[in-house]
């Protein structure tokens, strides 16, 4: 999937966790955002939520928490492309930002 590739290729993320709650190959310079829904981490890739509630977990991260990471990301590493940025495999001290 496209986290897999982006680690393999050695891009700096920000994950957006919903159903699931995975820090599979996260380094120290990836970003983890999650919201504190009561059914999150439920495993299901199909939310059974209806209306307002259906994928809150993924619905209640706003945008400028998003930007926010996103340009410190992009300021703290200077606007390198992802090649130039040193490989950290097997850090998995990625910084969780719980909402």
């Amino acid at each position: 999937d496209e986290e897999d590739l982006a680690n393999y290729i050695g891009c700096t993320n920000i994950e957006f966790f919903g159903f699931i709650d995975a820090l599979r190959e996260m380094e120290d310079k990836d970003i983890v955002i999650k919201t504190p829904e009561s059914c999150h981490p439920c495993g299901i890739h199909d939310c059974p939520k209806k209306g307002e509630d259906h994928m809150a977990c993924m619905k209640h991260i706003p945008v400028d928490v998003v930007m926010k990471y996103s340009e410190e990301l992009l300021a703290r590493y200077g606007g390198k492309s992802a090649r130039e940025l040193p490989r950290e495999r097997g850090n998995h001290q990625c910084r969780i930002i719980a909402l």
